[in-house]
């Protein structure tokens, strides 16, 4: 590379040491320079030109995980990762790790890295390096952000959160869809980059449990699911997912699980998340019904990736001990809480326990409520309609509209412009690494 180039091309580290900064910048000395900063610090005063991105963004997990000093660091190093996903969303994130430190590695990996190195191995480091940079530089769109996402959880099974899901991804649809008739009638003459048949439109990811709920409720026909877009996914485009893709009568895209589970044994979640990140490329906002899913890594991995991450309960005794017992479990696995908005379903002022005290009990911001509305949400179902099309007058459909304004006019946790989703895992990790 050429003078030019080296200085053209940066990275950006966020490290503990100087000596870890030393030994960085002799393996990248021969691509480029390195922009180093404090784990405390973000990349809003490293010397970037912005809005220009670094050519990989290195974040340090070289740490002891048995000390108070080390667990406060790995709790940096998460938060960075979060950071940097927002901040430059198609940069690979690569971890500074020792291979022998096999839970470090699971840490960094459930933080969304997308690549691991080993400083103390200089040979490996090296063609890790060499691998990195042989991939294509990401590149600036020039149009549209891409799609924006939400993932619902629920505390236990039965929180209602497959019919918050689809009534929620059915208006958000509607929404994305007159927003765009509306700029262009407001402005016929305007140039706009003509979008793809779906990046005006909402896909429910439908990964709740009872298996394929939202595609019941929503009438929508079998056809392409989940396992199909995995082993196609070097092959999605807008056709493809138009034309295969099972569809409720409003056109809100729906992929869901296939209909037995055991087929998706071979699927890792390295293949679920780079679904989850491609869709983002095709939809304007993806919504994701997780109710009920106990496959935790993979929840942990999207609870990362999602722009928003709901949680969804109600004021039962089941549902508050619920919630407590899942909060502790998604902190346990290095989810950042914080980040979690809360849902109160089915909510009766006169149940005695407040949303507000939930949430302050639990110290998660209140998003809203939604009342019960089970019979009409169950005469309206069993006649083939959804509330928030049918009556959209009812408390429950303006509940639902309520959130989704919130939504839709809230950025996300870290103020990015497209969704984190998560690269390829290094395929050179070793599998015990990974259980």
């Amino acid at each position: 590379m050429d003078a030019s180039g080296l200085l053209a091309t940066q990275f950006l580290a966020f490290l503990h040491e100087q000596g870890t900064r030393g030994r960085l910048a002799a393996l990248l000395a021969d691509h480029g320079r390195l922009v180093s900063v404090g784990m405390h610090r973000d990349a809003s005063s490293s010397g970037l030109p912005d809005p220009d991105a670094p050519r990989l963004v290195f974040i340090d997990f070289d740490l002891d995980p048995g000390t108070d000093a080390g667990r406060e660091q790995l709790t940096q190093a998460r938060r960075l990762c979060q950071y940097a996903a927002g901040r430059f969303p198609r940069i690979p994130r690569v971890a500074l790790i020792r291979y022998d430190a096999g839970i470090l590695t699971v840490e960094a990996l459930r933080a969304g890295v997308s690549d691991c190195l080993d400083l103390g191995n200089e040979s490996d480091a090296r063609r890790t390096l060499d691998r990195l940079m042989e991939a294509p530089p990401a590149q600036a769109t020039g149009g549209a952000a891409r799609g924006r996402s939400v993932l619902l959880l629920g505390a236990r099974q039965g929180m209602g959160v497959t019919t918050l899901a689809t009534h929620l991804a059915e208006l958000c649809h509607v929404h994305l869809i007159k927003a765009l008739a509306d700029r262009h009638r407001k402005n016929p003459q305007e140039s706009y980059r003509t979008p793809s048949p779906s990046s005006a439109r909402a896909c429910l990811l439908d990964l709740g449990i009872p298996v394929r709920d939202g595609l019941l409720y929503l009438g929508a026909p079998e056809g392409f699911h989940f396992l199909d877009a995995v082993n196609n996914l070097h092959r999605l485009d807008d056709t493809l997912l138009e034309s295969a893709l099972p569809h409720d009568a409003q056109g809100l895209g729906i992929l869901s699980f296939p209909p037995d589970l055991d087929d998706m044994r071979g699927i890792t979640h390295k293949d679920g998340l780079a679904l989850f990140n491609r869709l983002h490329d095709f939809y304007g906002f993806v919504v994701v019904d997780a109710g009920g899913m106990d496959n935790l890594p993979f929840i942990v991995n999207l609870c990362n990736a999602a722009d928003h991450v709901w949680v969804v309960t109600d004021q039962s005794l089941g549902g508050i001990l619920s919630l407590a017992d899942y909060l502790s479990v998604l902190q346990g696995q290095g989810v950042d809480t914080q980040r979690l908005e809360l849902v109160v379903n089915r909510y009766d002022s006169r149940y005695g326990l407040s949303a507000a005290q939930i949430a302050e009990k639990f110290g998660l911001k209140l998003l809203g409520t939604a009342p019960d509305s089970t019979l009409s949400l169950w005469n309206h179902l069993n006649q083939g309609t959804r509330l928030a099309q049918s009556a959209p007058r009812d408390p429950y459909a303006q509940a639902v509209r309520r959130l989704l304004n919130h939504l839709l006019q809230s950025q996300s946790p870290f103020n990015r412009q497209e969704p984190a989703g998560l690269h390829a895992l290094w395929g050179g990790l070793k599998a015990k690494y990974l259980r």
